[in-house]
This record gives C-alpha cells, structure tokens and sequence, in this order.
C-alpha cells in the first residue's frame, strides 16, 4: 500500500522545528495553563528543551502581537493567541522557511535546484542534502515523478500534470489558503483571474474551494512562464467541445494561459475532480458525440442498476459524475496514486468484489488496464457502491447488544450515537439487554466481570469494556473496538 501525503510530508520537518511548533500545537490545543511536567508528559521533551523553546515564545512575541506566552510558577504556561488568522500565518512562515520545504518549493515550482548553491544558501552540509534526497525521491515518486540530477542540478522529470499535481497537494498540505507562497505572482491578480474564469459555473464556488482554484492557477502561471507546458493527449483533445459552453468568451479570457490547450486543460482539471465536478456538470452527460469512455460509464450505469437496484435521477446523475470523473482522471494524470490523506476503510469491500470485478471487466473490453489502474478503479468504485446503495445490499446483518452499568438515559444516548455512526456503512444494529431480543445477538458489550452471565444460545460472542470507554470524551477506543469487532465479523453476504 503506497504511503499517505501527510506521511510523505512529515520528513520535511527540521528535528528543532519540528519540537518547537510541537509545543506551540500543544499548547494551542489545550487552551489552558499548562506545567512543564504536563508537557513532557506529552511531548516527551525534556524540561530543558522545553524551556528553551517555551523562551523563544515569549521573546518573539513580545516582538509579535498576534499571540503571548504568559508564566505563571504554580500553574505553568499559558499560549493566548489574539488573532487567529495572523498566528495561522505566523505558524505557517515557519513551516515554509525550512530548508526542506524550501528545497522542494524551489524544485516544482523552477524545476531544477543548484547541488552546489542550495546548501551554502541554508548553512547545511552538501551531505546533509544528500542524505535527504533518498526521502524527497519518495514524494515525487508518489505522483509519478522521478528525481533526477545533471550537470549540478537537481530536476523533476515526469509527467507535466503530475508534477502540477505534486504542487497542488503540497502547497494546499502545507499552507491551506491562509498563506499566499507564490511570491512571482500577484494574488490579487490571481483572484481577479479567477472571478473570470468561474463566470459560467452553473452555482457559486465555496470560499474554499475558490481559494483552492487560485492556488492551482498560480502554480499553472508559474509553470507555464517558465516554459512548462502540458503535453495534450488525442483523447483530452477530444474533449475540448465539451468544454467550450464553460468558457464564458475565449478571445477576452485568451491571455490567461499562453496557449489553448493550457486554456482548455485547466478546465478540464476543474470538471473533472469530484471536488469541483458539480459546478460544471451541466453538458457533461448530454455531450451528443458520446466517445468510448462516456459510453463505457453508461453500460456500468446500466448494470449497476440492473443489478443492485434501480436509482432515482439525482443518484443517477452523482454515479455517472463520479465514474466520468474518476476515468477522466486516469487520462489526464496517468497515475494511480489516490492522493487522500487516508483511504476509506470498507466493511463490506469483499462481498463488494463480484460486481467491481465486472464493472472492470466491463471496461476492460474496450481500455486495457494496469494492475495499478485496477486497483485505483477498484478504490473508487468501492465509493459509489457504498455511497449510493445501503449496507443490507452487500451484508447480513449484525446484532451487538450493550449490558452496562451505564444510566440507562446515558446508554440510550451512547447507544443512538453508535448507530448514527455505524448505520450507513454497515448493516448493524444495537440494542440495550439480551431479554426483549428475538433474533440471535452476534455481540454482547458488558462491564460486568463474568461474560458467562451473557454467553447463552442465543448470544454469539461478548466483549467486556472498562466504563470508562463509554463516555463521549473516551468515545474514540470504543469506536475503534467495535470497528474491528466489525470487520473480523462481516463474510461473504452470498454465503451467509
């Protein structure tokens, strides 16, 4: 299984800084006074690394009227931060000054950094450098990117829209759209750029999303200002009719990009990501000149419905969006790489197998796929099917009844909390007691120290919990018990 983002992203901390923003978080999190025992407590730091750190503080904010360190002897330290935002910023500058950050900024965004120059403008070693390049391979071989070295310089080589694709993550992990890294470029220009662009979106973008949309269009500038332009394939080619309706008016927008087909990919990019697809959604499906792939979504329409039940329109329209986009995404990146910072766990995934097995097979008829593009595919389609069809279509379901010392007003309300939780992604329910239960419980959840009280013919298994896991605030162990408890248990519906 490939790494997460946020995995690959963690060895860009310096050890320092990474110990210093630890205990800046820390304190930030618990909102409180808090003592230097406390903090090694949870940051295993020793008192002199955090007094060190815990100084620091105080001497730039004194400096930095966005937050204060205030000490008290008896109850320890206390972080007050006065504005939100600009300590956002002020925690993310120093994100970006570190060297590592700075070496992978400097690379995708002017593909190629000095072996020589880059160490001597950071005050490190050239070994240093060197042993952090194995790492930094990692990444760019993530998105598909190799890391090359020639004559003194270190470079991207890969893939324009994966390299774009490495910068997109990055930047947005990073700074979120708090801080504006691009110092090339004018961020109001940007904006205004971007108000432009989404005239034609059939609904208004989210503040967030539009702040995602600017930081894309700024890397496309800088990209593309430097000569790095997008190899377009036939088959994106294909798609640029589809596209014309969203562009409000081509001659007055043409100097946005340096070329049409950079003019063209950047939309293509914005239709075809779940994040943004609904925006642009409008002439997708009803394009009349239908290419292969359009006409391959439609027959996996077809026998998911034939199969699995009918859909109404809404749900029909959110399948055949997704399955466009996640195809799409194949093409226009050619990489299988799912860039989430955690992949979805599904319980139901094997019983699930059967018929993604054959919406590939499907596919495969007329497209031949990788192993990683089957896997990639097989993610994805796991998504619609458990976002559209209701767990009792892919498993049998599954009794867990809880026998505690709780108030019986509390447990109900554990007990309600557990089932909003649970209810959609797997064919469970709970009860409270075994006595009023008419169907075999396959779980009992006890606090009492003898499970024979509940192992009778009717009861499957039993678990015994500290109390002390059923309340709200210890809410996250228990979760993760039944979890387990759940995915050991869920077979192959067709056997059940």
């Amino acid at each position: 299984m490939y790494p997460t983002l946020e995995t690959l992203l963690d060895f860009l901390y310096e050890p320092e800084t990474k110990k210093k923003l630890a205990i800046m978080k820390t304190l930030q999190f618990k909102n409180d006074w808090m003592t230097l025992e406390e903090l090694h407590s949870a940051l295993g730091y020793t008192n002199t690394t955090l007094k060190k750190y815990l100084n620091q503080f105080k001497k730039t904010s004194d400096e930095n009227n966005t937050f204060s360190i205030k000490e008290d002897k008896k109850r320890g330290f206390f972080l007050e931060i006065k504005n939100t935002f600009e300590f956002g910023q002020y925690y993310r500058d120093i994100l970006f000054d570190m060297w590592p950050v700075q070496f992978l900024t400097q690379l995708i965004l002017h593909n190629k950094v000095s072996k020589d120059f880059f160490p001597l403008e950071f005050f490190i070693s050239e070994s240093t450098l060197k042993n952090k390049i194995k790492e930094f391979k990692k990444v760019t071989a993530f998105f598909g990117i190799d890391l090359k070295i020639r004559n003194g310089f270190y470079y991207l080589k890969g893939n324009e829209a994966n390299i774009r694709r490495l910068s997109e993550n990055f930047f947005w992990e990073f700074f979120k759209g708090n801080t504006w890294p691009f110092k090339t470029i004018d961020e109001d220009v940007i904006m205004d750029k971007t108000e432009s662009l989404l005239q034609k979106a059939i609904k208004p973008f989210s503040l967030i999303d539009k702040r995602r949309i600017h930081y894309t269009l700024a890397i496309q500038e800088i990209r593309t200002q430097r000569g790095q332009f997008f190899e377009v394939n036939p088959t994106i080619t294909s798609y640029f009719p589809i596209l014309k309706p969203f562009i409000a008016d081509m001659q007055q927008n043409q100097s946005l990009f340096p070329s049409t087909s950079e003019f063209y990919y950047f939309y293509l990019w914005l239709a075809t990501k779940p994040r943004f697809y609904a925006y642009f959604n409008s002439s997708m499906r009803d394009y009349d000149q239908c290419d292969t792939h359009i006409q391959l979504n439609i027959r996996i329409l077809e026998f998911i419905t034939q199969t699995l039940g009918s859909l109404n329109e809404n749900n029909t329209t959110i399948v055949f969006n997704y399955l466009f986009s996640t195809h799409m995404n194949l093409i226009l990146f050619k990489n299988c790489r799912v860039i989430n910072d955690t992949k979805m766990n599904f319980f139901n995934k094997k019983n699930m197998q059967p018929f993604i097995h054959k919406m590939l097979s499907l596919i495969e008829e007329d497209v031949s796929l990788t192993k990683e593009s089957r896997a990639f595919l097989s993610y994805h389609y796991s998504i619609i099917l458990s976002v559209i069809y209701p767990p009792t279509i892919f498993s049998r379901k599954i009794n867990i009844s809880f026998c505690t010392d709780l108030e019986p007003l509390i447990e109900a309300k554990l007990l309600h909390i557990l089932t909003d939780y649970f209810s959609n992604i797997v064919n469970v329910a709970f009860y409270s007691g075994i006595n009023e239960i008419d169907e075999p419980i396959d779980l009992v959840v006890h606090t009492a120290l003898n499970p024979s009280d509940f192992l009778t013919e009717n009861v499957k298994d039993a678990l015994y919990v500290d109390t002390r896991f059923l309340y709200n605030r210890n809410l996250s162990p228990l979760l993760d018990l039944i979890n387990q408890y759940l995915s050991n248990e869920i077979s192959d519906f067709s056997h059940s």
